[in-house]
């Protein structure tokens, strides 16, 4: 069967992507892309057309456990990768910047490493994506935005933000939630006594929450010599806003620990929209953004006088 060269070179690029998402080595996935098609060239007569892109996602995947077996791993985010995401992410104008988002690089895992990288060679194009490995669209598209809030999140800690939901990756963002829903439940069943994985590092003898939590709505959170403080706000059974704050810190093996009970806030000032004081606080987060700390530091007058007009 006679293939054009821009065929030809079509199949070596799928190989190619799926080769280095896979391997994590461009030199060894150029090897095995051009393995792949050579050998595909030499049977394509006995390939039906329409399993062409799944025979060279196979013959891809064998090529690449050879590469397993008879070579030792290189580490993934070699330098040209590295650059080459920095690149796409458009950083490099800022070398602050730039420094602190290669090491929130460091902190990918090789899939979420490998996945950023096919992304890009797919031209940010998850379809394509899909097509590569034979994943689905859903679990790649959110694996993507997954590994975009990791690295968002590691650089803005990285910049010194303390005060912003900027600086929580996606998998606290999850146990933050899971926790708020099992305290729910078991203030519920007055069970709090089974929330002891969570309180093993606070005194719980004379804490009997009654939080009508109905429904989470958001949160703020700031962190402090590695312990966050949690502003939860969130609707109770009568549709009113209420808001809670917690503190808790994660353990040498990730798991998040209260350190700070639950407790009501003593005041919750409330602005409805398309009021005077709602377009006056827009001025002055305007007039007062946010500083290196990830802090809003608007003069304790200015927002008593606020909240009084509220």
């Amino acid at each position: 069967m006679e293939f054009n060269e821009g065929f030809v070179q079509q199949q070596y690029q799928a190989a190619y992507n799926y080769a280095l998402y896979k391997l994590g080595n461009s030199s060894q996935a150029e090897d095995v892309a051009a393995q792949t098609v050579n050998l595909f060239i030499l049977k394509s007569d006995t390939i039906n057309s329409d399993k062409f892109n799944a025979w060279i996602r196979s013959t891809c995947l064998n090529y690449c456990r050879k590469y397993y077996d008879n070579t030792k791993k290189e580490n993934f985010l070699q330098k040209g990768l590295r650059e080459s995401l920095i690149n796409f992410f458009g950083v490099e104008h800022d070398g602050n910047l730039t420094e602190n988002f290669r090491q929130s690089m460091e902190n990918l895992d090789e899939l979420e490493a490998r996945s950023l990288v096919l992304y890009f060679n797919c031209g940010q194009n998850i379809k394509k994506m899909s097509e590569v490995t034979g994943e689905s669209h859903v679990s790649l598209r959110k694996r993507i935005s997954r590994i975009k809030m990791k690295l968002k999140a590691e650089t803005y800690k990285n910049l010194g933000y303390i005060a912003t939901k900027k600086i929580i990756v996606p998998k606290l963002h999850e146990a933050i939630i899971q926790f708020v829903r099992r305290l729910k439940n078991n203030i519920e069943n007055n069970t709090i006594d089974k929330m002891f994985y969570y309180f093993s590092e606070s005194n719980t003898q004379n804490f009997n929450p009654d939080f009508d939590i109905q429904k989470i709505k958001d949160y703020e959170v700031i962190l402090c010599d590695g312990k966050y403080k949690i502003y939860l706000f969130y609707l109770d059974s009568q549709q009113h806003i209420n808001n809670i704050i917690f503190s808790f810190f994660l353990n040498d093996k990730n798991q998040l620990k209260i350190s700070g009970l639950p407790k009501k806030q003593r005041k919750l000032a409330k602005i409805t929209k398309s009021t005077e004081s709602a377009r006056e606080l827009s001025s002055l987060l305007e007039k007062y953004p946010e500083n290196r700390q990830g802090l809003i530091k608007i003069p304790q007058e200015v927002m008593q006088k606020l909240t009084e007009s509220a």
